[in-house]
């Protein structure tokens, strides 16, 4: 049963980590899963975005680097609660086997690593002003109405708030 679950947990992470730039607005399907994935991955994927910026633009470092840590102050509750769901899910997933919670863990964190790379060859193969413009904006994309992800995620968290098994 793990297997098939962090399977789910990782592609619908992946998938929706992605698309969270471009998403108009939020969808909930009725999975537990799959919400708890959509709004994790979003609030990776907007951490992971201003690292490949400053890896590509040091002189953005500070900015990229401030601009993030006030939109993880604004939303530090938030963003607790999604890491204590995917921690909880996690753990209910592995049956209390900690093994298999270390490789579901390490599995999560394989898939941001090859969706990271995945954006790092996207962005050199892009044309080079379009991403400093891109990498510029990051601080006010932090600032964006769809960055207050509780708000923009609103019908997902109804589903993760009711749980699992619900």
């Amino acid at each position: 049963m793990m297997k098939g679950m962090t399977l789910t947990l990782l592609t619908l992470i992946c998938c929706s980590s992605v698309c969270a730039q471009e998403a108009p607005a939020s969808t909930a399907s009725g999975s537990y899963e799959t919400n708890l994935s959509r709004v994790y991955g979003a609030i990776r994927t907007a951490k992971m975005i201003g690292e490949l910026c400053t890896e590509r633009f040091p002189d953005q470092a500070r900015a990229n680097s401030d601009s993030y840590a006030a939109w993880q102050d604004r939303h530090l509750p938030f963003m607790e609660e999604i890491e204590a769901a995917m921690s909880s899910f996690a753990l209910k997933s592995a049956d209390g086997d900690p093994q298999k919670h270390a490789r579901f863990i390490s599995g999560v964190e394989a898939i941001f690593s090859h969706m990271g790379d995945a954006m790092r060859a996207e962005m050199e193969a892009s044309m080079p002003e379009e991403i400093a413009r891109r990498c510029e904006l990051y601080p006010k994309y932090l600032e964006l109405d769809r960055m207050d992800l509780e708000k923009h995620h609103a019908k997902e968290m109804i589903i993760v708030r009711r749980g699992p098994d619900n």
